[in-house]
């Protein structure tokens, strides 16, 4: 197998200098479905790359290769029945790895490779962690950074650390909407190291474990503390759930995206809503593509309870000027469930690397 370098970005890093793609790999697929007309879908790190990826695929294979412009969140957003519509026939999707939906088109994911390793920032995250006691930790990632786990590893182990084994190497990748890598293991663990660029894996990681978290990048060797065990998150999160009390009309949000939509979930929070509805309240059920705050705007409502990608509420309810709860957290609200069972939201998938 032949892997080119792609020099770019990828979504939370600014430039991670060369990342590996299997082109090879792509025009193979290509040509072997005789496809003409393909959709080749970037994460935003990537896109300014996409020519010359567009370039490499057109010359050879002979297909017509567009770039989907749109935002892509992971391999839950893939491209679907409107670009059938529009005559393709394919997806190429470069950056996240196949999480077990069942495309509309057919659709190859290619993995996108980063070797960047700041052994020098794997060894203070150690140090940090050793000076507060935490020596048992279970090292996570992302699909772009996997090929370097052993050697991250190697390095915790060599200043210290003792590393909780994973069954299978999979369980070390968390993604955005799905943690289980995470909390299957919270239990055995005083601590973990997110190995990723950004912050954004490394706070769910927090909030869903409520363990010590230090999120290590591998471009920058910038490391993250969040050493409170998600109780800045979970500060966060009641007052949100306060700030929602004295709301009479709930808007329920949920996404036409295949790996989005969570239509049961939305039909059941509307169902137990308008249930009280002798206290005032009534829900109604919102349906769109992409969820954003401006999208959000002119919807009616005094709060809205988050069906689609969990981590809208998680991420951005600070942006839409009305509380967005979780399902967790709208049961809490009208009282079919107490705080300290409190969990987050997650979309657990069957992922394959």
């Amino acid at each position: 197998m032949v892997r080119k370098p792609a020099n770019g970005g990828h979504e939370g890093s600014g430039d991670p200098g060369p990342l590996e793609i299997d082109l090879d790999a792509a025009i193979s697929w290509i040509k072997k479905g005789g496809h003409k007309r393909v959709v080749l879908q970037l994460p935003e790190g990537l896109k300014r790359k996409a020519l010359g990826v567009i370039s490499t695929l057109e010359n050879g294979t002979g297909a017509e290769v567009m770039l989907s412009g749109d935002p892509c969140f992971g391999a839950c957003d893939i491209p679907g029945e409107r670009f059938r519509s529009m005559g393709f026939d394919s997806v190429v999707h470069m950056g996240h790895g196949d999480i077990g939906l069942v495309p509309v088109l057919p659709t190859l994911f290619v993995p996108v490779s980063s070797k960047a390793i700041d052994t020098d920032a794997l060894t203070h995250a150690a140090r940090i962690l050793k000076e507060k006691g935490l020596r048992k930790v279970a090292v996570l990632t992302t699909v772009q950074h996997i090929d370097m786990l052993a050697k991250v590893n190697e390095v915790l182990i060599l200043h210290g650390l003792a590393i909780e084994p994973q069954r299978v190497r999979d369980m070390q990748v968390v993604l955005g909407c799905d943690l289980e890598a995470a909390t299957t293991v919270k239990e055995h663990v005083d601590a973990f190291v997110v190995f990723a660029s950004g912050v954004f894996h490394a706070q769910g990681v927090a909030a869903a474990t409520s363990r010590p978290v230090l999120a290590v990048d591998p471009f920058t060797g910038e490391i993250t503390k969040m050493l409170d065990g998600g109780d800045r998150f979970l500060r966060k999160r009641h007052a949100l759930i306060t700030a929602a009390k004295d709301a009479k009309v709930f808007g329920i949000l949920t996404s036409s995206k295949p790996g989005q939509s969570r239509m049961g979930l939305a039909e059941h929070l509307k169902a137990i809503v308008n249930k009280k509805g002798k206290d005032g309240l009534s829900a109604y059920i919102a349906v769109m593509e992409h969820l954003s705050p401006d999208a959000v705007l002119a919807l009616p409502g005094d709060a809205f309870v988050n069906a689609a990608c969990p981590r809208i509420a998680l991420d951005d309810s600070e942006n839409y000027g009305r509380p967005v709860l979780t399902p967790q957290e709208l049961e809490i609200l009208i009282g079919a469930r107490e705080w300290d069972g409190y969990s987050i939201d997650m979309i657990l998938h069957t992922r394959r690397l």
